[in-house]
């Protein structure tokens, strides 16, 4: 039994509600909503205001057309876990993954299927994403960024990396990898920072600068806030 959740591209979706338009899909933290295809499921109970469903065995999630400009099946890709298939899908406007898991589990759940597993295929998916980069114009949905934020999964927060009043991502506390390495926290753990460990932020296309910490030349964003 497990609420759905969504990954997508460092990003955290969880299901509010099911509908007959479909399933209503948040962003965590923040209350932007998309609308994706109905699925089945045995509503459990609720939390917050946020609906919780069993999963299916096989869940696939199909996103509507509407919302997405086009859905590649080839791209899908199916892990088994447990008893419980988890369905990984490349989305091609997004450029992020999206899978079935608790959110609250999301990252034991990944770590379960192994690392290799999981980076062999975004790698895969990447490289073909690099071959047909020449066909596609660049869509401003995530920021590309190595960090990490202290004190979790105790501490529930989230940043948000902003240029010109656009917003290019929202991050929760959780360590961010830098070329297929784990950044290791050095930071006390009564403070929930986010570091950047590169000078620029790829952010909606275009780079921008962070401020840099005079004391020890970090590059650094400003501190959480707590949700």
């Amino acid at each position: 039994m497990s609420k759905k959740a969504m990954l997508v591209s460092e990003k955290i979706y969880y299901i509010q509600d099911i509908s007959p338009k479909g399933i209503l899909a948040r962003e965590f933290p923040d209350l932007n909503s998309k609308i994706i295809q109905k699925q089945d499921g045995k509503k459990l109970g609720t939390k917050g205001q946020s609906n919780i469903y069993e999963a299916s065995q096989k869940f696939e999630l199909n996103i509507q057309k509407t919302e997405i400009e086009q859905f590649h099946q080839n791209k899908k890709i199916e892990i088994p876990f447990n008893e419980i298939q988890i369905v990984f899908y490349f989305i091609n406007d997004i450029k992020g993954w999206i899978f079935d898991t608790h959110l609250s589990n999301f990252q034991k759940i990944v770590k379960e299927i192994t690392e290799d597993q999981f980076l062999n295929q975004k790698n895969n998916v990447q490289n073909m994403e690099q071959k047909n980069k020449h066909q596609q114009k660049s869509v401003c949905k995530a920021t590309t960024v190595s960090f990490y934020i202290t004190n979790c999964p105790n501490c529930q927060t989230s940043i948000q990396i902003r240029q010109n009043q656009i917003n290019c991502g929202i991050f929760r506390c959780g360590t961010y990898k830098s070329n297929n390495r784990q950044i290791p926290s050095h930071l006390p753990k009564s403070q929930c920072e986010i570091l950047v460990t590169k000078k620029l932020i790829y952010g909606c296309g275009k780079p921008f600068k962070v401020q840099k910490n005079r004391d020890n030349g970090n590059i650094e964003a400003k501190k959480c806030d707590y949700i």
